[in-house]
C-alpha cells in the first residue's frame, strides 16, 4: 500500500505570510512567517528510495520523498491483515483477500496495465477499498495500491540496490517475501500481482486470493 505525506506545513504562504511576523523566541529577532516556515523546512530529514520510517506505530519503506514537493510517498512494509485495518508479518495466505468481487472495469478496459486506484466501481470490501480505508485511518491524504509501473521500476533497480530488492521483495516478511495485489488490471478479468520468490509480476484472476500491500499517503509526517 502506497501513503502519501506533506513535510512541511504552507498553509501560510496562501495566508500573506510575508505579511506576517513574530520574535523569535529567547531574541529579540523579528522575521516574518514565511521565512519561519522556510527555515524549518530545512531541518526536515532527506530520506532516501528504500529506508524504514515508523508512522502510526508502524513500519514503512520510502517510495519517494521529495522536500521540494513537499511530499512523501510510503510502502507498508508488510501485506495488510484480512480486515485491512492493519500490517501483519504472517506466513502464506494468512493474510490473502481476493481482489475483488465483480470484474466492474471490463466495459471501460483499453489496454495494460490499466489503473484501477481512482477507478469508480470499487467496493470497501474490495483490495483497493481496503487500503484506502486503512491509508484515512493513519491520516493519509490519499491511498491506493501499488501500481504495475511503480512495481516494474523497483524490479530493474532491485540488483543494483539492496535497500530496493529487500522492499520490492519483502524480505523482511517471515517467509523471506511478500505476494500481493497490484491497483493495475492486465485483462478484462485479471489484475497485475506480484510474483513470488525472484518477484516476477504476473496476471491473476481477480478472485484468486492474494495478499495485498498498500502505498498511502500521509500529512504532516514526523519521523
Amino acid at each position: 500500500m502506497v501513503l502519501c505525506f506533506n513535510v512541511g506545513v504552507y498553509a501560510a504562504y496562501a495566508l500573506a505570510a510575508t505579511e506576517v511576523s513574530y520574535t523569535k523566541p529567547g531574541t529579540s529577532t523579528t522575521i516574518s512567517v514565511k521565512d519561519a516556515l522556510d527555515e524549518l523546512n530545512k531541518k526536515v530529514p532527506t530520506k532516501s528510495i528504500g529506508d524504514e520510517v515508523t508512522v502510526g506505530g508502524e513500519q514503512f519503506y520510502v517510495l519517494e520523498w521529495d522536500n521540494n514537493c513537499d511530499t512523501v510517498n510510503l510502502i507498508s512494509k508488510y501485506n495488510l491483515n484480512k480486515a485491512g485495518t492493519a500490517q501483519q508479518n504472517a506466513a502464506c495466505r494468512t493474510t490473502a483477500c481476493a481482489f475483488s468481487s465483480t470484474n466492474y472495469w471490463s466495459s471501460s478496459f483499453t489496454s495494460s496495465p490499466f489503473n484501477l486506484n481512482d477507478f469508480i466501481g470499487y467496493k470497501a470490501t474490495d483490495a483497493i477499498g481496503k487500503a484506502k480505508s486503512y491509508g484515512r485511518s493513519k491520516g493519509a491524504v490519499s491511498s491506493r495500491l501499488l501500481s504495475y509501473e511503480e512495481a516494474n521500476a523497483l524490479k530493474a533497480k532491485k540488483d543494483s540496490n539492496t535497500k530496493i530488492d529487500a522492499m520490492y521483495r519483502g524480505t523482511a516478511n517471515s517467509e523471506g517475501y511478500l505476494f500481493y495485489w497490484l491497483g493495475s488490471a492486465g485483462a478484462t478479468n485479471a489484475v497485475w500481482a506480484s510474483g513470488r520468490h525472484r518477484r516476477q509480476l504476473a496476471q491473476h484472476h481477480l478472485h484468486n486470493q492474494r495478499r495485498h500491500r498498500g502505498a498511502p499517503s500521509y500529512n504532516s509526517l514526523k519521523v
